[in-house]
């Protein structure tokens, strides 16, 4: 910690040292990820070499990472959308600490000699994820085409657009993760794969709501804004409208909050099993009581 000349708080003692991290050829320099246990020592510093700037990190019970990070997918040394001009859309990927790194071609302190690339096609692009298109060598998974990398546009103020995204991850490591140019919400599994959606286009009088009465106004002048349109229109399936659902929270197997800033609200959005059982435990006393 450190505190301006003259501020400094009586008492408290100000200690720490320059943190370096470790350079190869083609490693971009933005941020790191570093694991602290509960009492705010450090556990691994440098988790994930040569990742640049994200929206949003996770870390499971197996301490793997996931992280959405801020630029678009490649596949087959092609863009998620090739016909884009400006793809800002971003990757989710997940990687077991200390065992994954990002190689760029662009941005780096020192540069990765043309010899030196991968054989294979690149993994990722964007100045602010990786310096460029880049390899990310040892990961799991990548999931492409979510989130919202504004800071990638050049033609928003020279590349500093502060709209962004943020992804979550449930208690049994599954992700959630805003499809915005989908109007959804992708949920994957632990291992990648695409469970299910949820929503579609919607405005805010589509989509039939569970409790139609709406939220809970704190005073009349409010209440028609907070309790949402007296009527809706049914647009079938989860009846969940999004226009720009770009930040997300769970509340694992029970519920997910989208903040739809593109409809000005917050949504509620219950989470259910195709088959449920409740079973009595012998002895166990009903807490619902």
């Amino acid at each position: 910690m450190r505190a301006a000349q003259g501020k400094e708080k009586s008492g408290f003692e100000y200690s720490g040292g320059a943190y370096t991290p470790q350079l190869y050829p083609g490693r971009h320099r933005w941020g790191e990820i570093h694991i602290f246990d509960k009492d705010g020592k450090p556990i691994l510093k440098d988790a994930f070499q040569g990742i640049g700037h994200m929206n949003g990190i996770g870390i499971d019970e197996h301490d793997a990472i996931y992280c959405m990070a801020s630029g678009h997918r490649i596949v087959n040394d092609k863009k998620y959308d090739p016909e884009l001009r400006h793809d800002l859309s971003e990757t989710i990927i997940k990687v077991r600490p200390g065992a994954a790194k990002v190689v760029t071609t662009g941005r780096a302190p020192v540069k990765l000699p043309r010899g030196s690339y991968p054989k294979r096609s690149k993994d990722i692009g964007g100045n602010q994820a990786s310096g460029g298109p880049a390899w990310v060598e040892g990961a799991e998974w990548f999931y492409g085409g979510v989130g919202y990398a504004g800071k990638n546009a050049s033609w928003a103020s020279g590349g500093c657009c502060c709209w962004n995204a943020r992804f979550d991850l449930d208690r049994f490591a599954r992700t959630f993760a805003p499809e915005l140019r989908h109007f959804s919400i992708a949920v994957l599994d632990s291992a990648g794969n695409l469970i299910l959606r949820i929503g579609r286009y919607g405005n805010v009088d589509d989509g039939v709501p569970l409790v139609k009465e709406g939220g809970l106004p704190r005073s009349e002048r409010d209440s028609a804004l907070l309790r949402g349109p007296p009527n809706t229109r049914s647009i079938g399936g989860d009846e969940v409208g999004l226009f720009h659902g770009a930040y997300l929270e769970n509340d694992t197997d029970r519920r997910l909050f989208i903040a739809d800033i593109g409809n000005a609200r917050l949504l509620s959005v219950k989470l259910g099993y195709h088959a449920t059982e409740r079973v009595a435990l012998k002895d166990v006393a009903d807490g619902t009581d």
